[in-house]
C-alpha cells in the first residue's frame, strides 16, 4: 500500500461479526462509518465500514 502511495484502507465487516471487529482493531482499524446495502435477493448486509490509516 506504501509503494502505491494508498493513505488508508477500508473495508466491511458485519456488524454480528465481533470477532472480526476486534481483530481488525487490533491491526489499527477504526470504525469509520455504517451501511446498510441490499445485496439482492431478499438479502441485506448491515455492516461497518473500518478504516486504517496508513503512516
Amino acid at each position: 500500500m506504501r509503494q502505491h502511495s494508498f493513505a488508508s484502507l477500508i473495508l466491511t465487516a458485519n456488524k454480528n461479526n465481533t470477532s472480526a471487529i476486534a481483530a481488525y482493531k487490533q491491526y489499527g482499524f477504526i470504525i469509520s462509518d455504517e451501511v446498510v446495502k441490499d445485496i439482492g435477493n431478499g438479502l441485506v448486509t448491515d455492516d461497518y465500514l473500518m478504516t486504517m490509516t496508513i503512516k
